[in-house]
């Protein structure tokens, strides 16, 4: 690519930032490529709506499905990054066959492997793939049921989205989320849901994130 379209690119990027003082003067190529080559490293926020993939899980948490994550990778050769995140789920509805409300708050730990790829110098799509655990606590207002559970499973997650890199180093995440987590109650009644579920599921939302 030629300087003079290296220097347009940036421009996009930085909206006119990559100018010196001196009016009309723009740096040499060498520099607009160290430029490019901060936005690796990142953390993110992310908000989303959360629904699960078992269908009779979602006929009992049918209300609400806010997830907050917290994100970040760090490149460990080219193209290739370490994922990590840290989510809070929160789901909520009543019992099959009463009216007696029923809460779960889940929190997924994961960590894997995110390939990133430059469509353009503001904007990036990634996937990323890998193991997770979830810690699942339980409540209920049931009189007859134990008020809360707790359980934990490891499972498996994918997730895939586009980076808008606004200005600098900030940068906006439109994602979709899917994982796969089963774990086991020992305590669930039938009326609520079988004792060996799967608690994950997909996840769509938008995130607020700085690239160093």
């Amino acid at each position: 690519m030629r300087c003079l379209d290296k220097v347009v690119l940036l421009l996009l990027l930085l909206s006119g930032e990559c100018f010196s003082k001196e009016q009309g003067k723009v740096p040499p190529c060498d520099e607009i490529r160290d430029v490019l080559a901060d936005v690796q490293p990142q953390i993110e926020v992310k908000l989303g709506y959360f629904f699960f993939d078992s269908s009779t899980m979602s006929n009992v948490y049918n209300q609400g499905g806010i997830d907050v994550q917290l994100s970040g990778s760090y490149p460990v050769g080219g193209w290739l990054q370490l994922y990590g995140s840290v989510e809070f789920i929160e789901k909520h509805g009543h019992s099959q066959g009463s009216n007696s409300k029923v809460w779960l708050t889940e929190v997924p730990l994961s960590l894997g492997l995110k390939p990133t790829f430059t469509i353009r110098p503001d904007i990036l799509y990634y996937f990323a793939f890998g193991p997770r655990y979830s810690f699942v606590q339980t409540s209920t207002n049931y009189p007859y049921v134990k008020k809360n559970e707790n359980s934990s499973g490891v499972g498996l997650f994918v997730n895939t989205g586009f980076d808008f890199i606004l200005w600098r180093h900030f940068l906006i995440d439109i994602f979709g989320e899917y994982s796969y987590v089963p774990i086991s109650f020992s305590n669930s009644p039938n009326n609520v849901y079988g004792q060996r579920v799967q608690v994950g599921g997909f996840t769509f939302g938008a995130g607020f994130g700085y690239a160093f």
